[in-house]
């Protein structure tokens, strides 16, 4: 099978339709009742197109599949948020369990995104002005946050004397 170099809307819906397999008969979602046009509206605005079309070359077919999957795995979330389990006479059905696999799909899926999306690093910096009337200082723990502030009760570093 080739790898598509673009999609239609139908095909993508297709597509989430075999991803999402025998859910997809419990949630009685089919790709051609709109069940899936406003998860594919969802993954069109997360990847930035305006129109399917643009999703002409592998690399954006690719970025559409997995934050379309994404998408489809969260709307299953909040179809299935209100589904409780029945028990009656020794039988059962548990279909909270159709949450907890659309949770770790959901997890996977984003996993997957993040790998293709690329990661990103958080860290702090100190920002100093020439003319800041107010010069910050490097604070220690032991340094005095206040000095001439009496902090009875506590030390230098906040914490309560013994």
């Amino acid at each position: 099978m080739a790898i598509p170099s673009s999609y239609t809307e139908i095909e993508l819906a297709q597509y989430l339709h075999r991803v999402l397999g025998p859910m997809a008969t419990v949630l009685g979602w089919t790709p051609d009742g709109g069940s899936y046009d406003e998860i594919i509206n969802d993954a069109l605005l997360a990847c930035g197109y305006q129109d399917i079309s643009i999703a002409n070359s592998p690399d954006r077919v690719r970025m559409l599949r997995v934050l379309a999957v994404c998408t489809m795995w969260r709307a299953v979330l909040q179809t299935t948020a209100a589904m409780y389990d029945l028990n009656a006479d020794g039988s059962g059905l548990s279909r909270s369990q159709l949450q907890a696999m659309a949770a770790k799909s959901l997890e996977m899926a984003e996993t997957e995104a993040a790998k293709l999306i690329g990661g990103g690093t958080v860290g702090t910096v100190q920002v100093t002005y020439a003319d800041d009337p107010y010069p910050s200082t490097s604070f220690q723990p032991g340094d005095d946050p206040a000095p001439g502030l009496d902090t009875p009760g506590y030390d230098t570093d906040f914490t309560a004397k013994t």
